[in-house]
This record gives structure tokens, C-alpha cells and sequence, in this order.
């Protein structure tokens, strides 16, 4: 039997709903070279549906299938299996915009064990929000549901599958039988023939990206080399969170991606959870710190809270200790990340919830599903203002900033990796070695 490689993997999470800076964080890492011997970056879960935006200097890229890792060519960027892929978006749009930086994708991977979404996927979710009206998921309509969906039901379409004109005719035929009888799409005009060609095609298109990706990673990664794993959406969307219905549709954790990677506790690194300052959140869902006052529009305006793939504007909230708690503990994480720390400078007072309460019931952990109900219970701390954007200098911020800050940090009960004071990528106190 082959002897196992030794490798380190790390990995970045969010501990809320998602749009915490990930991307920023995983473009600090790779250029700080502080993950030793760091040769590739992962997405493993979730699809075109999250959206990283990374800022450095007069660059900006906003990126939804593609891993925050693509800025740096020299780092193999990852796509892995189980997320979500529409090739046709990524061909046609996301990779011809990226390619428009001036930064090539020759190191660019895609698991063909990935799941392809497929246009029946996205009419799917449009019948869907038809039928259910006001009382739909919030979907981004990316398709990313209904594909999960398929794959779990064992009807999944594989990035691979595309590759193979026999296996994917049997795949296509099986799909449009089933989409056709129950699902009310036989108005689209598809037949077997013509899909089947059509994602042919596709195939041949991604056919250079395409790679098994438990062999390529033997290939590429030595012993000693690091692997760093990106996380889409966040802690609190995950399938199993107390939020439930109104959550993601793949598995959100360090338990998820370990098995994605076929990995042992003592393969993990650094688990870094990153953390705004505040909370935001996005579509309908209970949100139990959301402000509904001016506080909450200042906060969006500063932030420049508006979703990366749909545009929404998000909802804002008091940072909710509750549920960073509950993703400490729920995905492993082992050092935290604040942050949007500048958002909150002209704020006179701030709260920061550390507990909920419910007919006569508190809490310091959520409940095991279902929020509806249960209200915030607040500490107050003073505000600043006075500008901390751009300090990198943990012994600059001013004194109720650190106060914040420390208040923070022993909620999640976990050394502080950094605080972001800005949105470019060098806007950073790092605290690491």
C-alpha cells in the first residue's frame, strides 16, 4: 500500500450568514506567505450562487464559482467535488470577465466528481418561486437547489459525465423523463438528442479544466505542501443550522470538506472563522439582531452591504454572539478573523448580543432548529468615533475599539488572527507569527 503523503490543510470559513470578507482573508493568506508551502486553494462547496469580492490596490474582482485564489497565478485554484458548477455561466461570462484583469487561469481545476447545473435546474427554481410566492426560499436563482436535489435523489449530472457521450445520454434521458412527467417544464422544448449534444459540447469546452481530483492533488501536492480550503456561505446557512428552512443547500463545515478530502484530524491546520463586526443577512429568514432603524441603513451604507451575485441589499444587525458560539464550536474553528471593524466607527453605542431569550428560556447557544421567536439579550458598549481605517497596528485602535474587540474574542474563545479596517487587502492588523 502507498504510503500517505504528509500535508497540512487549513481552511477559511464564515461564522454567520455569509459576505464576511472571505475572499479578502484567503488573498491576505497567499500574500503574506504565511501557510507554509501553500500550492493550491479549494472551493468545496456550494456553486455560483456566493460571491467573494476581493479589493487590492486598483484591482477588484468579484467572483461567484471561481475560487478567491485565481488573483494569484502562481497557486492552483480549485474547484472541488460536490460544489455546484454551470459551465456555460463560467465559460461564457465569469472566466471571460476575470480574463479581462490581465491575469491568466493556466492553474484553474475543476473536479469532473463536481455537479453540473443544468437548465432544467434553473426553471425548476423559477416554478418553484412561482408556486410558492412570498413564501419561497429567497433563492438567488443560480439553480444551485434543484442541483444539490438531483445529486442527493441519485439523478446528478457530473462535470465528468459531460466527458462520456454514452454515460451522459443515459443521464440526460433519465433527467428529461423525470422533468418532463413531474416537474412541469415539457413547455422548454428539450428531447434527449438536443441536450445531450448541448452539454457535449459544453464538455468539450471545460474538457482542459477537468481533472480527478484525488489523483491531481497526489500529482501536484508533495510532502509537506499546504492545501487551503474556501468555504462558501456561512455557518449559519449551513443544511443543518438552527435557521432551517432558510439555509444553503450543501453542507457549510470543516466536517463537510473533510470528507470531501478524505481527511484525518490530524491533517487540519489553521480553521480560521471570519467574523464581521456586525451581522448582516440576506432574503427572509429569521434574523434575530436585525436592526429595522437608521442604525442598520448607516451600517449598509458604509459597508456597502449589496450581495456580490444578486445585488440585494442586505439586512444589518448587531453582531450576534449566540450564533458565533454556536459556529465555534460547530466548525472546529481555531482562530478568528473580524472583519469590517471601520463600519462601525461613527456609531455612538453598540451592542453586541450574547444570549437569546424565549418565554422566560435563555440561552448562550441556539436552539437545535427553528430561531422564530427567540429574542436578542444585549450588551451595550461604547462606540469611537474616530476613524481606524486602514491601522495595522493593533496598539492604534482606539481604547473602545479594543474594548470591542477583546468583548469579541471571548465570545468565540479562540485566539484573533487579524482585523480588517478596510476593504483592500493590505487594510489589515495581522497578529499571526
Amino acid at each position: 500500500m502507498a504510503k500517505r503523503k504528509v500535508r497540512k490543510v487549513h481552511k477559511v470559513g464564515d461564522t454567520h450568514w455569509g459576505d464576511s470578507g472571505k475572499g479578502k482573508l484567503i488573498d491576505l493568506l497567499i500574500l503574506l506567505g504565511f501557510l507554509s508551502r501553500l500550492k493550491a486553494v479549494a472551493r468545496y462547496n456550494g456553486g455560483p450562487n456566493a460571491g467573494h469580492t476581493v479589493k487590492r490596490l486598483e484591482l477588484e474582482a468579484k467572483l461567484h464559482g471561481l475560487p478567491s485564489s485565481v488573483l494569484h497565478p502562481s497557486i492552483w485554484s480549485l474547484i472541488a467535488p460536490m460544489c455546484a458548477v454551470n459551465g456555460e455561466n463560467l465559460l461564457g461570462t465569469e472566466i471571460p470577465d476575470f480574463l479581462k484583469l490581465g491575469i491568466g487561469l493556466e492553474k484553474l481545476r475543476i473536479a469532473r466528481e463536481a455537479f453540473t447545473i443544468l437548465p432544467w435546474h434553473l426553471r425548476i427554481e423559477e416554478l418553484e418561486a412561482e408556486a410558492l410566492g412570498k413564501t419561497n426560499r429567497d433563492t438567488t436563482f443560480r439553480g444551485i437547489g434543484p442541483a444539490y436535489s438531483d445529486a442527493v435523489g441519485r439523478y446528478g449530472v457530473t462535470i465528468g459525465d459531460l466527458l462520456d457521450p454514452d454515460v451522459l445520454r443515459v443521464r440526460v434521458t433519465e433527467n428529461l423523463a423525470i422533468k418532463n412527467r413531474i416537474a412541469g417544464i415539457p413547455e422548454m422544448g428539450w428531447n434527449v438528442d438536443s441536450m445531450t449534444d448541448r452539454l457535449l459540447r459544453l464538455g468539450d469546452q471545460l474538457r482542459p479544466y477537468v481533472v480527478e481530483m484525488d489523483t491531481f492533488l497526489d500529482e501536484v501536492l508533495a510532502d509537506g505542501d499546504s492545501l487551503l480550503l474556501e468555504g462558501a456561505q456561512g455557518v449559519a446557512l449551513d443544511r443543518e443550522s438552527p435557521c432551517y428552512p432558510y439555509v444553503t443547500s450543501s453542507g457549510v463545515t470543516t466536517h463537510d470538506a473533510a470528507k470531501i478530502f478524505h481527511l484525518r484530524p490530524e491533517d487540519w491546520g489553521y480553521i480560521f472563522g471570519v467574523c464581521k463586526a456586525y451581522c448582516t443577512s440576506v432574503g427572509r429568514r429569521d434574523f434575530p439582531t436585525k436592526l429595522t432603524d437608521g442604525v442598520g441603513d448607516r451600517l449598509a451604507t458604509r459597508g456597502h452591504e449589496f450581495g456580490t451575485t444578486t445585488g440585494r441589499k442586505r439586512d444589518c444587525g448587531w453582531l450576534d454572539g449566540v450564533m458565533l458560539r454556536h459556529a465555534i464550536r460547530t466548525d472546529l474553528v481555531t482562530h478568528l478573523f473580524i472583519t469590517k471593524l471601520d463600519v462601525l466607527d461613527e456609531e455612538p453605542e453598540l451592542r453586541i448580543c450574547v444570549a437569546y431569550e424565549h418565554d422566560g428560556e435563555k440561552r448562550e447557544l441556539p436552539p437545535r432548529m427553528g430561531l422564530h421567536g427567540w429574542k436578542p439579550v444585549y450588551v451595550e458598549l461604547p462606540g469611537w468615533q474616530t476613524s481606524t481605517r486602514g491601522m495595522k497596528r493593533l496598539e492604534d485602535l482606539p481604547s473602545n475599539a479594543r474594548r470591542y474587540v477583546d468583548r469579541v474574542v471571548e465570545l468565540a474563545d479562540v485566539p484573533l488572527a487579524g482585523i480588517s479596517t478596510g476593504p483592500d487587502t493590505e487594510e489589515t492588523i495581522w497578529l499571526l507569527n
